[in-house]
């Protein structure tokens, strides 16, 4: 669907959940240089912390463990982010 809707094969991704895993492994697997990059919820004092499980796929593997496993870049909300809403 995406290719479809975008006219080629994004050679970037992100995402949160297991709900994100084949579109992250379509742009990973790109023939050019390409980034699949996952968001850690992981900040419950600026955001909320949960970690996205995967209860209606059957092998349940977090979006997380699939990104270590895969070789994709984490980026966690407490550890690379300044700040995560504008205060006025």
């Amino acid at each position: 669907m995406i290719q479809l809707i975008l006219g080629r094969r994004p050679c970037v991704a992100g995402g949160n959940s297991p709900g994100d895993t084949e579109m992250l492994e379509y742009a990973a697997a790109y023939d050019v240089p390409s980034l699949a990059l996952v968001v850690d919820h992981d900040d419950a004092e600026r955001e909320y912390a949960y970690e996205s499980t995967a209860g209606s796929f059957a092998n349940g593997e977090t979006i997380l463990n699939t990104a270590h496993r895969l070789g994709w870049t984490v980026v966690s909300i407490r550890e690379d982010w300044e700040f995560v809403f504008a205060t006025d």
